[in-house]
Parts: C-alpha cells; structure tokens; sequence
C-alpha cells in the first residue's frame, strides 16, 4: 500500500533525495534486500539512531506525513536550516517535494517500537511522532516523486513566528499572574473583617483578665457548644496560667476555630469576651 511523504530538498538536484550514507560514496540497499531487511533488529536500531539525530553514513532518507506539524515541531538545528535557513542560509531547502512510497519502504516510531520492545519512551521516538517523521530505506525514493512546490519559509518567517510565540508566552504569564492577583485580593476581600485566630498569638493577662472572660463564655454558652460538637475541655479548666505557653497556642486554635464554625449568638459572644487579645 503506497504512502504519501513529503521531504524539504532540491527538486533539480538528485543528489538531496539520497541518504547521508549514499552521499558518501556507499552502495544502496536493492529492493529485494531493502524489504528483507527493514524489520531486522540491526536495522530499527539504526532507524531510530536516525531518529534520535544520528545521520551520519545513515542509510535513511527523512520524511514527514505532514508538513506542517513538521514546520511546527521541527526545532533541531539542522532541520532549522533545512526549513528556514535559519543559521546556515545555504542549506535550506528550496522546495518541498511530495512522494508517494512504497509502506514497506518506511520505517515508523510504532515500527521501531514494535520490532524493539525497549526503545519505548525514547527522546528521539518522541519528536519523530511530533514531527510526523518517517525514514525511507534506500535512495532511489526520487522514482517516487509525484510533485514540488516552492519552500515558503525563509529565516524572516522564523523571525516572527518566534517573535510571536514570545508574546503569546508572555501575554499567557500576565494573565496568569492577573489571575493570581485577583485571587489573592478575593481572599483580602473575604477575610476583610474577620477576626484573626489566637494561634500563636500573646494572651494578655491569661492568669487573670483571659481566664475570667473565657470562664464567663463558657459559663454562658457551655451546654450550646457541647450541643455544637465543640470540645470545651481542653479550656475548661480553672487557670489557663497553669498551662505552658507553647501548650496554651494549639489548644486556643483548635476552641477558637471551632466556635467561629459556629454562625450565631456564641459566636458573636466569643468574639466579644476574646476582643482584647487579638492582634
């Protein structure tokens, strides 16, 4: 079953339609050997060597199946100037050449996978899917052509398709940081008001004027809190004096969060009787 690729390269020029191997010199693979070979361990190995930017005296021709998720997520160097010619303006490719090959004559990342259980998750397995890549086995894939076009990116496009990708990065960060602000003065605006815990704060006078504002709330609201759920032991007792301070700060969160759950009349009282200690 045919497949259609597309490969940035010279039209008029034969020698870019060859694999790096070739143009060095080395014997192409025939047919027959090509499609007797191409599932063989040794070589999805270095398929995926190709793949993973290893294309010296590669017997592989690169592909795409898509041109521009290519484009997209093409961001090595090299293929950097074959797109754009970004920092070598010599080798970008001046046209886009679409083939139609034979499938048994490309090798995919789910080939590699399937024929190499351990290349599974691989670096270069991954930008190859990203980039719709395909390596074609052999040199003679310019018998495959069907049409070219002219190649439309140049290093200026590059320019402004980073540039643009700049601000859409930025404009999302300020966004996001708006985002962040505007959450933080909601919970300014539902706090505004309320009262802070007594967690770790000094309680003035705990041994006199503390205990006997706690000693009268509890007096007043005892029976509602423990009808509430609300444990008033841990400050039922007859001097919070004798309680250490780093004790008495975990025990009056725990009471103090617990009653300001409660919306009513004990909770305006305790707010009332603990006024005096809050910062």
């Amino acid at each position: 079953m045919p497949i259609v690729v597309h490969r940035f390269c010279n039209a008029n020029d034969s020698t870019t339609f060859l694999s790096y191997a070739a143009q060095q010199g080395m014997s192409p693979p025939s047919d027959h050997w090509q499609r007797r070979s191409i599932h063989q361990p040794t070589v999805l190995k270095r398929a995926y060597e190709h793949m993973d930017g290893k294309t010296i005296l590669s017997p592989f021709v690169s592909v795409a199946t898509d041109v521009l998720a290519l484009v997209k997520y093409g961001g090595s160097g090299g293929l950097l100037d074959i797109i754009y010619g970004v920092d070598k303006p010599e080798r970008r490719a001046p046209h886009i050449v679409t083939f139609r090959v034979p499938e048994v004559s490309v090798i995919s990342p789910e080939t590699i996978v399937a024929g190499l259980p351990q290349a599974t998750g691989l670096m270069g397995l991954a930008r190859s899917r990203s980039e719709t890549e395909l390596v074609y086995f052999g040199n003679d894939i310019k018998k495959y052509q069907i049409s070219y076009i002219d190649n439309p990116y140049t290093n200026d496009s590059f320019q402004a398709r980073i540039q643009n990708e700049q601000q859409t990065e930025a404009q999302a960060q300020r966004l996001l940081e708006e985002a962040e602000a505007a959450k933080l003065q909601a919970a300014e605006l539902a706090n505004a008001g309320k009262p802070k815990s007594l967690f770790m704060q000094s309680v003035k006078g705990k041994g006199t004027e503390f205990d006997a504002a706690l000693a009268g709330f509890l007096r007043e609201n005892g029976n509602v809190l423990k009808a509430r759920n609300v444990d008033t032991a841990a400050v039922s007792k007859p001097s919070l004096s004798d309680t250490a301070s780093p004790a008495l700060g975990p025990i009056l969160r725990r009471f103090d969060e617990a009653v300001l759950a409660i919306d009513d009349a004990p909770r305006r009282a305790w707010l009332v009787a603990t006024a005096a200690y809050r910062k």
